[in-house]
């Protein structure tokens, strides 16, 4: 398992009030979201994986009159808008954006997404992976671990951020590795 990550949490407080309350406000809205009956998750919606050498991308269409709260990036990555309007909620504030845009997600970002129009979007992840499951693992904070990885990082350095990414990729070759074994 990531230890970085879990000896962060363990020296937490569990507020984020040193970020701002905008984290606070998405969470409590996806929250909200999961309890309302026939709610379609940001997980739910059909997504397109497509990897290539050692880079990732998750194309998804978001139909008009949807809101979707998304996962929080451990890593910078592009988020390219081909069709559609949205309003856009980050931890930097709302923004209306209508097609095609080409944006760069910096690390921390969970974003809520409102469709004025059907968009179609893409996230581009510089990841070594070739499965979904180890993608996500690689690109992607657990909810659990959202609010450790806000509370420290801007104090996180590149090198740090590459001691995660290592150890998510160790984790997730030694569940290849398990797979394999079982297999045999």
């Amino acid at each position: 398992m990531n230890n970085f990550l879990t000896e962060i949490k363990e020296r937490l407080p569990s507020t984020l009030e040193t970020r701002g309350s905008s984290y606070s406000k998405i969470k409590r809205l996806e929250q909200y979201l999961m309890t309302l009956p026939g709610a379609i998750l940001g997980k739910d919606y059909p997504t397109i994986h497509r990897f290539c050498k050692d880079l990732y991308s998750r194309e998804i269409e978001v139909p008009k009159g949807h809101l979707l709260v998304g996962k929080m990036h451990a890593k910078q990555n592009f988020f390219v808008m081909l069709t559609g309007e949205i309003t856009i909620w980050t931890e930097i504030g709302m923004q209306r954006l209508k097609a095609p845009q080409v944006l760069v997600t910096q690390p921390g970002t969970k974003r809520v997404i409102y469709a004025h129009e059907t968009c179609q979007m893409i996230t581009f992840h510089g990841i070594g992976a070739d499965t979904v499951e180890d993608a996500e693992l690689i690109a992607f904070i657990d909810d659990k671990d959202e609010e450790a990885f806000l509370l420290f990082l801007d104090d996180i350095t590149p090198d740090m951020l590459e001691n995660v990414k290592d150890a998510r990729t160790e984790d997730a070759n030694e569940r290849k590795q398990i797979g394999v074994e079982r297999n045999r």
